[in-house]
C-alpha cells in the first residue's frame, strides 16, 4: 500500500537564536536555585554543628607540642574543621591545643597571628589584650597540625552577660574587630564561640582567625563565610554573588551581642526565612514575640543592635562607628 510521509515539525515559535537564550536563561535559573536551596541548608546543618560539635580523635595516641602534651580525654570545643583539647605543660600549667583537620585554614590562622603581631610591635599589651595569644605550634611537615593558646574560657558556655560586663565585652570586641578592619581584613566567623573570656582578668579575647579575609580579596568563596545564625541578609545567595564588607562582621557582631545579653540557647535566628524577614517583623513591632531572644534583653540594648542588624548593609552601623559614637556605653 501506499504510505504518505511523515507531516513536517511544526516551524518553532521563537527563532534558534532566541530559544537559545531562553535554554541557557533555564540552566542559569536552575543553578541558582540549586545554589540557594544548598545555602539554605547550610544554615541549618552550620547551626546544628555550632550546637552538637563532636570533636575527632586525634591520628596519633600522644602529641607533644613544645613542652606542652595534647590531654585527649578532655575535649573543650570542636568545629567542622578543628578541635580543641586542654593541654598541659612540663611544668603543670595548661593551655588549649586547636588541632586542625585543614592545612589550609591553619596556615591562614599563622599567617594573621603573624600580620597580629607586626602590628602590636609598638603596643604589644593591645594585641595581647584583644586576641587569644598563641604560645607554640607543630613545625611543618608534623602529621599533626596544631596551635597551643592560652587557656581562656570560650565565652558560648557562660551565663547571660549584662551591665558592665556587657559593656566591657562590647568595647574589647569591637576593637578587635576594628583593628582587624583597620589593617584591611574582616573576621568572617564572628559569634560566641570565636570568643574567649577570663573573669579574673575582666578581658574578652578574639579568636577563631582562620576565615579570616582580605576585603581587597575578589575571588569567589568556597564556602560561605559565617556560620548561619550570623550570616547578613545579602550573603544568602550563590558563592559567586557574595560580597563581605565591614556591614558583613557588623551584622555578626550585633547578633553576637544579643545572644550574650540573652543569655545561652538562646538564638536569635533560627532560619534563613527569620533573617530575611527580620526588618518587616521589627516594623510590625512583632520582634520580641517572634525572636524569643530579643524578649530577654532591654529595649535601650535593642535599639543600639538594630543599627547594625539593619537589612540594606549601607545603612549598618559598622563596628568602627559603634566605637566612635562610644555605643557601647550605652548597653
Amino acid at each position: 500500500p501506499l504510505t504518505h510521509p511523515p507531516p513536517p515539525p511544526p516551524p518553532p515559535r521563537h527563532g534558534v537564536r532566541r530559544q537559545r537564550q531562553m535554554c541557557i536563561r533555564d540552566r542559569r535559573s536552575e543553578a541558582e536555585f540549586e545554589a540557594r536551596r544548598k545555602c539554605g541548608q547550610s544554615f541549618f546543618d552550620e547551626a546544628g554543628k555550632a550546637a552538637n560539635d563532636e570533636p575527632g580523635e586525634l591520628p596519633i595516641e600522644e602529641l607533644k607540642v613544645g613542652r606542652f602534651t595534647v590531654q585527649q580525654q578532655t575535649k573543650l570545643w570542636a568545629g567542622t574543621d578543628m578541635s580543641c583539647f586542654l593541654a598541659r605543660s612540663d611544668i603543670g600549667t595548661f593551655a588549649q591545643a586547636v588541632v586542625f583537620d585543614n592545612t589550609v585554614l591553619f596556615r591562614r590562622e599563622l599567617e594573621i597571628l603573624a600580620k597580629l603581631e607586626a602590628q602590636g610591635s609598638e603596643d604589644p599589651q593591645f594585641h595581647k589584650l584583644l586576641y587569644l595569644r598563641h604560645v607554640t605550634f607543630t613545625e611543618a611537615g608534623s602529621p599533626v597540625e596544631c596551635l597551643v593558646y592560652e587557656n581562656f574560657p570560650n565565652m558560648a558556655n557562660t551565663g547571660a552577660v549584662n551591665g558592665e560586663r556587657l559593656r566591657d565585652v562590647a568595647h574589647q570586641l569591637a576593637l578587635a574587630l576594628a583593628q582587624l578592619h583597620g589593617l584591611g581584613m574582616l573576621h568572617c566567623d564572628v559569634r560566641p564561640k570565636a570568643l574567649c573570656w577570663s573573669e579574673d582578668q575582666n578581658c574578652v579575647k578574639l579568636t577563631r582567625l582562620s576565615r579570616v579575609r582580605d576585603l581587597q580579596d575578589s575571588s569567589v568563596f568556597e564556602e560561605a563565610p559565617y556560620v548561619g545564625p550570623y550570616r547578613a541578609p545579602e550573603l544568602h545567595c550563590a558563592l559567586s554573588k557574595m560580597r563581605v564588607s565591614e556591614s558583613s562582621d557588623a551584622f555578626a557582631f550585633a547578633v553576637t551581642l544579643v545572644e550574650l545579653a540573652a543569655g545561652p540557647e538562646k538564638h536569635l535566628f533560627n532560619s534563613m526565612k527569620s533573617i530575611m524577614n527580620f526588618h518587616y517583623e521589627v516594623e510590625r513591632g512583632a520582634a520580641p514575640s517572634v525572636y524569643s531572644a530579643m524578649a530577654k534583653i532591654s529595649s535601650r540594648h535593642l535599639g543600639i543592635a538594630l543599627q547594625s542588624l539593619r537589612f540594606s548593609p549601607e545603612n549598618r552601623v559598622t563596628v568602627r562607628d559603634f566605637l566612635k559614637r562610644e555605643l557601647w556605653r550605652q548597653l
